[in-house]
């Protein structure tokens, strides 16, 4: 032991006095606390995307909800507008019938 190289006598001690196995813990517990870091932040940035995505989505749903107010409203006049020319067409079918029957009396 007295003739053997610094490093050899270093870790030697290390070993006896118990600080190799605390040594080697603690690097495991770094490297764990490192990649437990770094999926942390990729948890945040994946959430960070979904709360960007979640207001995009909000923004369209009540883009969705005006397009759906004003296509009721639309089809309502379309609708309107088919009953009122339906109504204009029967009136004038009438009067050209009752023309009709009165030119063959």
């Amino acid at each position: 032991m007295a003739t053997a190289p610094d490093a050899n006598r270093l870790q030697l001690l290390r070993e006896v006095a118990g600080t190799k196995v605390y040594d080697e813990k603690k690097q495991e517990s770094e490297t764990i606390l490192a990649e437990t870091e770094e999926r942390r932040k990729k948890i945040a940035d994946l959430l960070k995307a979904i709360e960007e995505r979640l207001l995009s989505l909000e923004t369209e749903k009540e883009e969705l909800k005006q397009y759906q107010k004003w296509d009721r409203s639309k089809r309502g006049l379309e609708c309107a507008i088919c009953t009122s020319e339906c109504d204009d067409a029967k009136k004038r079918i009438d009067e050209i019938v009752g023309k009709m029957n009165a030119a063959t009396q």
